[in-house]
């Protein structure tokens, strides 16, 4: 549908065609709102445009589609070396990069693959650096200037689909690709030649190679494939070793930013870490139903993996143990990433449902509470001591409650005559007497317990109405549990009593018998 306004539609109708260019995809709706232009693409997308030159000014993202990847990328203003979390770029089931700019989550769509991209990779040299490999066979290479992504340099050479790309940890001009043609090639970059070349190409594997990852000191190249195999290669790429052990497909491989050691995860279910002294698997994460699609290393000793079945997985390396599992995810989760924000660390996944979820390492804080509140305990613990020394039964009663604490509640009644237990249970609030009553049912299962609870059972209900007691939010429960056991002692108490009165009438009849007399002596 044109614009209402006549001016716009002819600007409109003039550069139709450059602004689908720009958006990649059929423009849906298009409308003006207080002096903007609002475009709705096919793809369920909501553009603004500037009215002068119809520039895009920005973007909401409607539907992400299959999230494939995702990095993030941007330098700080303290440290350009440094990454910082500014900005994220996703690689979605489209041929356009999604450019997020956090915490805001304004979007910019990037326009330059012809078909799916689903590899993203950042030079730790220069974080404003993004590579980018997709299904149409071409690596690019963007920059990052003034919240957006300019494409520097285009590589081609692959004859099918580029599935993995990374660069070389000590220099941002090198970089490797690896494809589904089973090969994998080192590039150089001349970036103010705008030049890229294969300085060469090695066929890695009988069958496509899903993912590669580079040592962090150059040393060694990484790859995995469908082969079922993970093979190491120098920064020649010559073969070094195969990794051999996976029953299925290898989807990722990540290098320990600290000690010698490999992690691949598989289509077998299974996390394999290989040393890379004896080049032997040394440990084995098991945990995973599903295929592993996704490996980041949170620190030397623990692992992030994501699956198929849309769970994430938090590994403790020297346990060889599962700590944590997340589970927001309802479908595959194809990547994760980390990154350290102000010393809090971060978790970022994305899904073939297309949601984008950040994780919050709470762990420290989490402690901290914990410490807090076991300080709060003590010191609690402390007053209820005091409280019973002074004999203040109430308010110790009141604190036990409080702390949630049953036995501390019934040793207290216990030490109570009824005229004090009396006094102290009439003193609680209704929360309390509701809490009270839930532990009277517990005790009253008891019969070395059920006295002090039946004592406080009377006092509260000699002296509350049934119906402001029935307002108690758990007086179903605790009315239900309290029959029962209460019939069972009163049973219990009566034959008592019947036996102590047969008792009292037998020594009643009881007549004695006659006593011989002892013969007068002569």
């Amino acid at each position: 549908m044109l614009l209402n306004t006549s001016l716009y539609a002819k600007e409109a109708a003039l550069k139709w065609k450059l602004l689908e260019s720009n958006v990649g995809s059929e423009i849906s709706t298009l409308q003006s709102y207080k002096d903007n232009i609002y475009a709705a693409t096919a793809d369920q997308n909501l553009l603004s445009f500037c009215p002068e030159d119809l520039s895009i000014t920005n973007t909401v993202v409607g539907n992400n589609d299959e999230i494939l990847a995702l990095v993030h990328l941007g330098s700080s203003a303290s440290s350009p070396s440094t990454p910082s979390s500014s900005h994220m770029a996703v690689a979605c089931n489209s041929p356009f990069i999604r450019l997020y700019k956090v915490p805001e989550y304004t979007c910019t769509l990037l326009h330059g693959h012809k078909d799916t991209v689903l590899c993203l990779a950042v030079s730790t040299q220069d974080p404003t650096l993004l590579a980018s490999g997709g299904k149409d066979r071409e690596v690019r290479i963007w920059r990052l200037k003034a919240d957006l992504l300019s494409c520097l340099v285009v590589g081609t050479g692959h004859t099918e689909a580029v599935q993995g790309i990374v660069f070389t940890n000590l220099a941002s001009t090198s970089l490797y690709s690896v494809s589904k043609d089973t090969t994998v090639k080192f590039w150089n970059v001349n970036y103010e030649a705008g030049q890229m070349s294969s300085l060469r190409t090695e066929i890695a594997h009988e069958k496509e190679i899903n993912c590669c990852d580079v040592s962090p000191g150059d040393e060694m190249l990484a790859t995995g494939s469908q082969d079922k195999t993970c093979k190491l290669w120098d920064k020649n790429l010559t073969l070094t070793v195969t990794l051999r052990g996976h029953k299925r497909g290898i989807w990722c491989v990540r290098f320990s930013p600290a000690d010698r050691l490999l992690a691949t995860g598989s289509a077998d279910g299974l996390i394999k870490l290989w040393s890379l002294t004896e080049n032997v698997c040394v440990k084995q994460l098991e945990g995973h139903d599903c295929s592993v699609l996704s490996l980041v290393w949170i620190n030397d000793q623990q692992i992030a993996s994501s699956a198929t079945d849309g769970l994430i997985k938090i590994w403790l390396v020297s346990k060889q143990e599962c700590v944590t599992t997340l589970e927001q995810h309802e479908e595959k989760v194809w990547t994760i990433t980390s990154l350290k924000q102000d010393g809090v660390l971060n978790l970022v996944s994305g899904s073939a449902d297309g949601q984008l979820i950040t994780w919050r390492d709470i762990t420290e804080s989490a402690a901290l509470l914990k410490q807090v509140a076991a300080e709060k305990i003590v010191l609690s613990q402390q007053k209820l001591s005091n409280l019973l020394a002074s004999k203040q039964f109430g308010q110790a009663l009141k604190l036990a409650l409080r702390l949630s604490q049953p036995f501390t509640a019934l040793k207290i009644l216990k030490k109570l005559n009824m005229e004090e237990m009396e006094k102290a249970v009439l003193s609680l609030d209704n929360a309390s007497i509701d809490q009270l009553l839930g532990y009277t049912v517990k005790w009253n299962t008891n019969s070395k317990h059920c006295e002090a609870a039946q004592s406080a059972l009377f006092i509260i209900l000699s002296n509350y109405l049934p119906d402001d007691l029935l307002k108690l939010s758990g007086s179903r429960d605790w009315v239900e549990g309290l029959l029962p056991y209460t019939e069972k002692h009163f049973q219990r108490l009566s034959r008592l009593q019947m036996k102590s009165k047969f008792t009292t009438f037998l020594i009643s009849n009881i007549k004695a018998t006659a006593i011989p007399q002892q013969e007068n002596e002569l």
